[in-house]
């Protein structure tokens, strides 16, 4: 929202620097959550899990691409794929297997 409105700026070929870089530490603050939840997750969520640390590791390369280089960079553009296209995926996978009835206990 605050690059929409116009208050934070940033440059296509330098690195991230002010509001923009403590953006973008969060980017990969929640990248290397997401890859270490679902590597710790266990067996129990197979194949999923490895899309989860892709995504994750995407936010991770990401985010690095836009500290040291700006957004034109090719480590950008490799943590962009993994982070913009394989989270969403992964994310609804998720939240499909989680919402799945489960038999009553008992």
């Amino acid at each position: 929202a605050l690059l929409i409105g116009g208050f934070v700026d940033f440059d296509y070929d330098h690195g991230a620097t002010g509001a923009f870089a403590a953006g973008t530490l969060a980017w990969a603050y929640i990248g290397a959550w997401i890859a270490g939840a679902n590597l710790l997750a266990g067996p129990w969520l197979n194949w999923i899990r490895w899309l989860g640390v892709v995504a994750g590791v995407g936010g991770l390369v990401m985010a690095f691409g836009l500290m040291i280089g700006g957004v034109d960079t090719g480590w950008t553009y490799v943590g962009g794929i993994g982070f913009q296209m394989v989270l969403p995926v992964w994310a609804f996978l998720m939240a499909r297997l989680l919402g799945a009835p489960r038999p009553a206990a008992g």
